[in-house]
Order: structure tokens, then C-alpha cells, then sequence
């Protein structure tokens, strides 16, 4: 199967980067504003998936019962 990436109706943003900054058009600015753009989103999202992935990973969960554990007996001496 074939999958469409870009047309000439849609085009990606990295393709518009690379066809201003080509010989032809040679809008470099714009095509270095682009790609700026594209790069911020990307650490963005890096950022967001991160946070995320710590607070829902597996080291979350082994710190969360690991703290669980430690809570447990100190409950259990402030009752006697």
C-alpha cells in the first residue's frame, strides 16, 4: 500500500522548510523559522511524553510501593 505524505494542496513542514531553502526559491529566513519551529515542538512534545512517562512509568510504580512500604511500618508503630 501507499502512503501519501505530502501534495501539492498539503505539504508537511519540513518539506516547505526544504523548498524555501532551495536554490530556486532561496528564502532561507523563512525556511530557518520553520525549521525552528519544528525543532521547539519536537522538544515539546519530548518534554510532555517525559513527564508523563515518569509519573505512569515502571520506576514511578517501584518508587510509589517502595514509599508504600516504608509508610506501612511506621503506621503500624504510631498505633501501639
Amino acid at each position: 500500500s501507499i502512503i501519501l505524505l505530502a501534495s501539492r494542496d498539503t505539504i508537511t513542514l519540513s518539506l516547505m522548510a526544504l523548498e524555501l531553502s532551495s536554490i530556486a526559491v532561496s528564502n532561507r529566513e523563512a525556511a530557518s523559522i520553520i525549521s525552528i519551529f519544528i525543532i521547539a515542538m519536537t522538544v515539546a512534545g519530548a518534554l510532555i511524553v517525559r513527564a508523563l512517562g515518569s509519573r505512569v512509568g515502571v520506576r514511578a510504580q517501584a518508587r510509589t510501593s517502595a514509599v508504600m512500604e516504608n509508610v506501612a511500618p511506621m503506621a503500624a508503630t504510631q498505633q501501639r
